[in-house]
């Protein structure tokens, strides 16, 4: 008989729980990746990576963001800036009755109509979908995990507080950013000297506005992380604030008692803040 051996416990993490990865081709012949959930609201994420935040500038950025959110179905757009490079995240609603019912119907209507999301005549953005096989080993990566996510994702260790949330020995710590050119511009650069490579995280959000005479609103999320104690890492916050000027620092809010959110959320996974919060709100 063999000898029975108990695992380690894995745990869930709330806001990817029940959240489906599927792939598909597009109609200009891509793979891509694309994240699908049902509550706390129904929609559908797709990521685009592109090669170096500052092979674009803030008016491509803007003008992409605008392209965007002429599909009406667009909730939200994140482009998160890391030393690696950055990806461009779309989330849409699943709007008929038919796209919330079944995963199927809204990823046929992303296969027609994604290259409208990168294939841009006005905008010189060079950007390719992700796969989903490439959508996984971000998440992993960002989680700290080699065990496979799919088709229920786990991770090994968690520990939330208020100021900080620490997964698979990655300790972090996430701000909410007011809209600012100058701050957006800085932190964009910040994440590619060497002192903060691979610890800084900047996430610019983009939310589409109802009334079409309005662009939309910008806002941001900061993450900082490292492998690292609670103490450490304070002190690698310290030495980014420190960057800043005091108005910029104004402009910038821990996510207290929502760290957990915050780190998912700058990834571009679509985890939209807002939704979640009205979650723990009710």
């Amino acid at each position: 008989m063999w000898p029975f051996t108990r695992g380690k416990p894995t745990y869930k993490i709330a806001e990817l729980d029940n959240l489906v990865l599927a792939e598909s081709r597009d109609s200009a012949g891509f793979d891509f990746g694309v994240l699908v959930r049902t509550t706390p609201a129904a929609e559908a994420t797709v990521m685009f990576r592109v090669d170096s935040v500052l092979s674009m500038t803030d008016e491509e950025i803007l003008a992409w963001e605008e392209t965007i959110a002429q599909d009406s179905s667009v909730i939200s757009c994140v482009l998160t800036s890391t030393s690696t490079g950055c990806v461009m995240s779309v989330s849409v609603a699943r709007e008929s009755k038919d796209e919330r019912k079944e995963t199927d119907e809204i990823i046929t209507r992303l296969a027609a109509e994604l290259p409208q999301f990168y294939d841009l005549e006005e905008v010189e953005v060079v950007a390719t979908p992700l796969t989903a096989a490439e959508i996984e080993s971000y998440i992993a990566d960002a989680l700290n995990t080699s065990t496979p996510l799919w088709p229920e994702l786990r991770v090994e260790e968690i520990t939330n507080t208020v100021t900080n949330w620490e997964v698979n020995g990655v300790v972090a710590a996430s701000f909410d950013v007011l809209d600012n050119e100058e701050l957006d511009t800085l932190l964009r650069k910040l994440v590619l000297t060497d002192e903060f490579a691979g610890v800084v995280r900047w996430a610019r959000v983009f939310r589409p506005a109802l009334d079409t005479e309005e662009l939309g609103r910008h806002s941001g999320l900061l993450t900082i992380s490292a492998p690292a104690s609670v103490e450490q890492l304070e002190q690698v916050v310290d030495t980014v604030l420190a960057e800043m000027t005091a108005l910029q620092r104004l402009r910038i809010r821990r996510m207290y008692a929502r760290q957990q959110t915050g780190y998912l959320a700058s990834l571009g996974i679509g985890v939209n803040a807002w939704e979640f919060d009205k979650v723990l709100a009710s």
